[in-house]
């Protein structure tokens, strides 16, 4: 609802149906999170869900995309910091 109340459009993209053990509370909030985030600075614009199996490792890539204006370059070192 919110992203439809900003003229925003959610896509999901492909998604590989392998199990994983991970956290769901926490895969969940962090998905929201993202979303939230391309909500708020892609207001109007897409967001991409997805993921993709990577061939050299078989790891799963999870991915949120949006098409707002980006992590500032000088900012990307401190992203994982709390509160920041």
């Amino acid at each position: 609802p919110v992203a439809q109340a900003t003229g925003t459009r959610v896509e999901m993209e492909s998604f590989d149906p392998a199990p994983i053990l991970v956290d769901r509370f926490a895969l969940g909030q962090c998905i929201r999170n993202l979303v939230d985030n391309g909500i708020r600075y892609a207001a109007g614009g897409t967001i991409r869900l997805g993921s993709r199996r990577e061939a050299e490792t078989n790891e799963l890539v999870l991915y949120v995309a949006d098409d707002g204006p980006g992590i500032p370059a000088d900012a990307l070192p401190r992203i994982f910091e709390r509160f920041y």
